[in-house]
């Protein structure tokens, strides 16, 4: 880590909180990732239940509950 052109060793803090930063950082990637293939399974639950298939059906296929099939 250099500071102002000087070398310095970083402290066990600042190690932990750069390390607290950066895996806040993946977490909220993963999060997001998460969410958006939890979205990708709504929209085609959706269609599917607009093509008139049976809700167990769709929750079986989606992965995704009876119940929140049921509210889509």
């Amino acid at each position: 880590m250099k500071i102002k052109g000087k070398s310095t060793t970083m402290g066990i803090e600042e190690l932990l909180l750069d390390r607290a930063k950066h895996e806040g950082k993946v977490e909220g990637k993963l999060e997001g990732k998460v969410e958006g293939k939890l979205e990708e399974q709504r929209e085609i639950a959706r269609e599917l239940k607009k093509e008139g298939l049976a809700i167990e059906f769709i929750a079986k296929t989606t992965k995704l509950s009876v119940e929140e099939v049921e509210q889509l």
